[in-house]
């Protein structure tokens, strides 16, 4: 019984509360039906697929339905998790390259410094090119890809109960 209420509640796009409620009425129905002295198999012969029991409950309610945008959505969230994982894993790979990894590939903090040096010492754009940075900054590849991240996942939860006017 669990399972055949468990497919039905996946089918459902209904707010939580309103969820809920059917699907207690549903149990309910299923509940007086095995009381009444019916097996398993003609309860389910009764009420029908989980499919068609979730439809039948859904037909109540035609201003809820699922949303055409929610998947544009989903699909900017995945898109935007995939860059930041890219982008993570491909500055601790250079990290790991330039600091730890192979011996050619391998800048110390001496020669960096002798580098900034050499490259900057030649007047105002010293101090642009000898300036320190900071590995871990949030650069705009970063946070364009977050906010995508967060925008779309946002929009795929908040659409998934969409309610038409």
């Amino acid at each position: 019984m669990n399972t055949y209420l468990r497919s039905v509640r996946r089918r459902l796009y209904l707010p939580g509360k309103l969820r809920r409620q059917e699907l207690k009425l549903l149990k309910d129905r299923i509940d007086i039906m095995l009381q009444e002295d019916q097996d398993w198999e003609s309860v389910k012969t009764d009420l029908g697929s989980p499919a068609e029991a979730a439809e039948a409950i859904q037909g109540k309610y035609p201003q809820y339905r699922k949303s055409p945008w929610r998947f544009l959505f989903l699909a900017a969230g995945i898109f935007g998790i995939l860059g930041l994982a890219y982008h993570l894993l491909l500055q601790l790979l250079l990290h790991f390259l330039l600091v730890h990894g192979v011996p050619e590939f391998s800048i110390s903090h001496s020669s960096n410094a002798s580098l900034g040096i050499i490259g900057g010492a030649d007047g105002p754009t010293a101090v642009f090119v000898t300036g320190a940075t900071v590995t871990g900054s949030l650069n705009p590849e970063f946070l364009l890809f977050l906010i995508l991240a967060v925008l779309g996942l946002a929009g795929y939860f908040y659409l998934k109960h969409y309610k038409t006017k």
